[in-house]
This record gives structure tokens, sequence and C-alpha cells, in this order.
């Protein structure tokens, strides 16, 4: 497994590349051990746990050069989630809600943390995709793809070893729980008489808007809401209780019978 890394000056041109490869033992990178990532200059998780060099994963950010440290991708994205306003019960929940069962991203505002492969508990590579301008095809490595990042006005070109459909699903897998999250906080701003919410353009990321936007479950926003609460309880006391106390059917079950009786009261 090969990554290439070019960085462009500001006139948009090739100014130097680096190229990080599995069969190398040393890649002549900085080593932190307590490296930690974040949302607005990491650009790229290589996990490089099977490499023959020394090191779990290789950090792509703008701020610093690239480098190496003994935790794993997991651990990283663990850690970043700990920073993050959302809780990962949140993202569980809508994962769950949508069937996106393994290798779950992170969606929160117009953050996409995405993995590219492996599972959510095992080892992946990630991709900072808020900061991706443009990704294609490599027509010299079909297999292949360049990702662009355009972070705080520093551009970047990684060439991954993925195909640039593979890596499109990824992306519409993200931005599915982003309209998700969009449409459950659009209904409760109207539901509790708040301010108009954002329009779409204010929130979603750039690389949203060139792609195709995916389709959510064909429900109403009651039942959608009945749903997530559901998936909400089931998921909680697996948690809190070590066991679900009820299934997914007689939680939404009761939750519907209780949104009825209300509308009747």
């Amino acid at each position: 497994m090969e990554v290439k890394l070019n960085y462009y000056d500001e006139f948009q041109q090739l100014s130097s590349s680096q190229v990080f490869s599995d069969q190398n033992r040393d890649i002549n990178l900085p080593f932190i051990k307590d490296a930690r990532i974040f949302s607005d200059t990491t650009l790229y998780l290589q996990d490089i746990s099977h490499w023959r060099c020394p090191g779990s994963t290789l950090i792509i950010d703008t701020e610093r050069p690239p480098h190496i440290t003994n935790q794993s991708t997991r651990k990283l994205i663990r850690n970043f989630l700990r920073d993050q306003p959302c809780c990962d019960i949140f993202l569980r929940v809508v994962t769950d809600y949508l069937g996106i069962k393994q290798a779950r991203p992170v969606v929160l505002g117009t953050q996409r943390v995405v993995p590219l492969n492996g599972t959510t508990r095992r080892p992946a590579n990630w991709i900072f995709a808020h900061h991706l301008s443009d990704f294609y095809t490599d027509q010299h490595h079909p297999h292949s793809s360049f990702l662009n990042f355009d972070c705080n006005g520093k551009c970047l070109q990684l060439q991954v070893p993925f195909k640039e459909t593979y890596i499109r699903n990824k992306l519409l897998m993200a931005q599915q729980m982003a309209e998700l999250t969009y449409l459950i906080m659009k209904g409760l701003s109207e539901t509790f008489g708040m301010a108009v919410i954002k329009p779409r353009k204010e929130v979603f990321t750039r690389m949203d808007h060139y792609l195709q936007k995916p389709a959510l479950p064909a429900k109403p926003l009651d039942e959608t809401f009945i749903g997530l609460s559901a998936r909400l309880f089931v998921t909680l006391s697996e948690s809190f209780f070590d066991e679900s106390l009820m299934s997914m059917e007689e939680a939404t079950h009761k939750l519907k019978k209780m949104s009825n009786n209300l509308e009747l009261m």
C-alpha cells in the first residue's frame, strides 16, 4: 500500500511531494506519542499498524508536518469525540436508524470525519471530508484516487488506494447522516417556535453540494422522531442496564400509542 502527498503553492503549482509506503521500515517522520487530531487542521488518518515501520497511525495535518503515533486510529477518533459537543451515543442512534452498522462516520454540524475502510471498533483510514474540495480517479492507477484538500488556504493532495466510486459511497453515507440531523433540527425548531434554522447552503460542506442528495427513509417527520426516540431508548438501556429492556418494535409501538393518546387529549 502506498500514500502520496503533494503540496501546492499559492499559485496552485506543485511544490513538493512525499510518498509513504508499507514496504518502508523507516519512513523518517516525527514520532509524537500523545498526538491529537483536530477538526480545523487534520486532513487524513492512515492506519499503518500493519506496515513494516514502527507506529500505528500516520497523521496528515496542515499545522504539523506528517507525523506518526503509536495510538490507533480508533483511539484518536475516540479522544476526538470527547472534545465534541455531541456525544457518541447520538451518532450511534442516528447511524443505527439509517442502517449503518460498521465504520460509522462522525457527522457534527459541518464536520465530516469519514472512515474509508475497516469497522468502528478496529483501525481504519479516516478522511476529514469537510476540508475536501475535490476527488477523482487517478487515470494512471484506476484503483486509486486523488483527494484535494483546501484547509485554511493550504492546498494539499493525497493519492490513496481507494476507487472514486468507493469514496463517493462513503461520503454519501455521511451526507445522509447530515441530512437526517438537519431534518431533526428543522422539525424541532418549528415545533418549539424557535428562530428559523439556517439554510442548507450555510450548514453543509462544499462536497455536499457536489454529491447527489441521498434519499432518507420516506416517513413523516413524527414517525422519524418516534423511530429515533425508540432507537435512543433501546441503545441507552443497553448502556445503563447492561441489556435491552425491550425490542425496537415494542419501544416504537409504545411511543406511537403515547403519541396518539396525546393527540386525543
